[in-house]
């Protein structure tokens, strides 16, 4: 009879190593359907995936994003795929607790969108 230890949970995925590299496909769609392929480590934070992301569209000169004291702003999207449901990826876990495979797209864009909206008074109507 032997008795195994249960380990802690812990915040890695076993698809993606800590120390490994990974492609990710990052698409914007603010910027009309731009599609980039960056290499990220596993390690590093969604917060640090964003920032990097950030400095690279900089260079570029891109109208998506203008400035980092927008970055809050902004988030990292998993669409909808075979066995993933969509989700935000959060500013404090490390890329590797998502179930992330190489060459998998997630988005970037803003976290809140504007809604413009118009109360119509009894005597109006829409045209």
């Amino acid at each position: 009879f032997v008795v195994s230890k249960l380990s802690a949970p812990t915040l890695a995925s076993p698809l993606l190593p800590e120390d490994a590299d990974v492609m990710l496909r990052i698409l914007f769609p603010a910027a009309k359907g731009r599609v980039a392929t960056m290499r990220f480590s596993a390690s590093q934070s969604v917060l640090a995936t964003k920032q990097q992301i950030l400095q690279k569209l900089a260079e570029g000169a891109s109208p998506v994003a203008s400035d980092t004291e927008e970055l809050d702003q902004f988030g990292l999207f998993q669409p909808y795929g075979p066995f993933t449901q969509p989700r935000w990826l959060r500013d404090d876990r490390p890329l590797s607790f998502y179930d992330l495979r190489p060459g998998a797209a997630l988005e970037f864009k803003r976290k809140r969108t504007l809604v413009r909206s118009k109360f119509l008074s009894p005597w109006e109507t829409i045209k």
